[in-house]
């Protein structure tokens, strides 16, 4: 199985947004998972739209 470009470039963009409302939540002294269920819900396909349910987002899933 071969990741386009594209599938990094969106990990990478999910990451990174998850870093930095994680650092946002630390700063205003939310719990850390907090953050992230927050930002895996704007993220999701339903509001923001920065991730659809893919084949190579299931793999991920799988890995964690």
């Amino acid at each position: 199985m071969a990741f386009a470009a594209s599938d990094f470039h969106a990990l990478a963009l999910l990451l990174g947004a998850a870093a930095a409302v994680g650092v946002a939540a630390v700063r205003l002294r939310q719990p850390l998972i907090l953050a992230y269920i927050v930002i895996g819900i704007a993220a999701g396909p339903a509001v923001l739209g920065w991730s659809a349910p893919a084949e190579t987002l299931e793999v991920l899933a799988e890995l964690g």
